[in-house]
């Protein structure tokens, strides 16, 4: 109730319309109404300023933002979509990587391609790798956004003050961990039942040139040497977890660095920004970044979001129209400056206005050099769900990390996990 009260001011004072902020349905008299569907937060609370410029310079568009909680978007987007033309809640929708193929499939997002056409938008200015993950058949559904890695984030003070210097190899990623251990303390992990578990242990599956489907058969590759490698890894980072580390998710481990209770940890890089806030960060000035040491080059686990327009929309030209701005170089450098938020244009990623102001895009950028995804296929995303259980299992009990990793391969026996 706060936080509504703080930007219905912040809105008043600006003499703007409220509906950027109002509740679905909500409409504007002599407008057309485009909704858009994300997940709350900081990011949310920006892009929301940021959308007053589309209004200012699109007077008969009302822009809706129904930010709410990740856990419960998913199917609030599904029951939305699965309306009639013009019944549903959503114009515009934030689709995360691994539901792409669900929503393709099941035509709950419009194919893009004629609308970019007549728009003439330089598609190549996107990373390729990502516009190739929002594409099926060779056409394209969504516009790339938001993409994550993880990354280390060392709090060089604590480091110095014990005289120990920032890791080079992995093995000494987990040498320094083990130390710190010993101390009461330990790397700060995201070891919870969830995605970013798989982003790092896929990290290592994919630097060590692994990978978890077999092209040709759809046969699960979870027993080669490089699955065996990373299973033992991640073992290794949750021996030397600080507490907690088995139930919290990226924010919580950011956190515990960011506010010196860890020494050094993983943070999605979209978390890292918080590091150099006065008011939320205690080590200030006093943090460097590296991407993930790995044996060989990094080949980093990315996740991505997407941003699709509903099947269902009634304003299918308007959406892609205010769509296209929202994801051009320049909005997205803007939204950049405003928290450092990670982006899928090149041209934005290596831009020397950003590095200078968010120093750990140097490391978001050497990490994206060479990225793989998850699977996203039905049969797939279910594989990764299991393995996220057995990552979890393996932080939470004693038991050997390569014979936990080896009855997830097991159940999969004989699954093509292409379908």
């Amino acid at each position: 109730m706060k936080r509504f009260v703080k930007i219905t001011l912040m809105v008043m004072m600006a003499g703007l319309t409220i509906s950027v902020f109002a509740g679905p349905g909500q409409q504007s008299s002599g407008k057309t109404s485009l909704t858009m569907s994300r997940w709350a937060g900081p990011h949310a609370d920006d892009q929301k300023v940021v959308l007053r410029d589309y209004m200012a310079a699109h007077p008969d568009i009302n822009v809706i933002m129904d930010d709410i909680d990740y856990l419960g978007m998913k199917q609030k987007q599904i029951t939305s979509i699965q309306q009639p033309v013009g019944r549903g809640q959503y114009d515009l929708i934030f689709v995360f990587g691994v539901w792409t193929d669900e929503y393709i499939s099941n035509g709950y997002v419009l194919p893009l391609d004629d609308y970019v056409a007549r728009a003439g938008i330089d598609m190549s200015v996107y990373s390729q790798d990502f516009l190739a993950k929002e594409s099926r058949n060779g056409k394209l559904y969504a516009f790339p956004a938001r993409p994550e890695v993880q990354i280390m984030t060392y709090n060089t003070e604590w480091l110095a003050r014990d005289g120990k210097s920032i890791p080079a190899t992995m093995e000494e990623v987990i040498a320094l961990a083990r130390y710190y251990k010993e101390q009461g303390t330990g790397v700060a992990l995201p070891a919870m039942q969830n995605d970013p578990s798989t982003d790092i242990f896929s990290t290592f599956l994919f630097s060590e040139g692994g990978d978890y489907i077999d092209p040709a058969t759809g046969r699960l590759m979870l027993d080669s040497a490089a699955a065996k490698y990373a299973v033992r890894m991640w073992g290794e980072l949750c021996k030397y977890a600080i507490v907690g580390s088995p139930t919290w998710h990226t924010d919580q481990a950011s956190q515990a660095t960011r506010e010196a209770k860890a020494p050094f940890g993983f943070t999605a890089a979209g978390l890292a920004m918080l590091n150099g806030y006065q008011d939320q960060s205690a080590i200030v000035g006093k943090v460097a970044y590296r991407p993930i040491p790995t044996r060989r080059p990094i080949v980093s686990c990315a996740s991505y979001w997407g941003w699709g327009i509903a099947a269902n929309t009634p304003h299918p030209q308007e959406a892609f129209d205010f769509l296209a701005w929202l994801v051009s170089p320049e909005t997205e450098k803007k939204q950049s400056m405003m928290n450092g938020q990670t982006t899928a244009i090149n041209t934005t990623l290596n831009d020397p206005d950003i590095a200078a102001k968010y120093p750990f895009f140097s490391a978001v950028k050497e990490s994206m050099q060479r990225i793989k995804t998850m699977p996203t296929s039905i049969k797939g995303a279910e594989m990764v769900q299991r393995l996220q259980a057995a990552l979890n299992e393996i932080a939470t009990t004693s038991r050997d990390p390569e014979t936990v990793l080896a009855e997830v391969q097991a159940e999969y026996a004989g699954v093509d996990l292409r379908q």
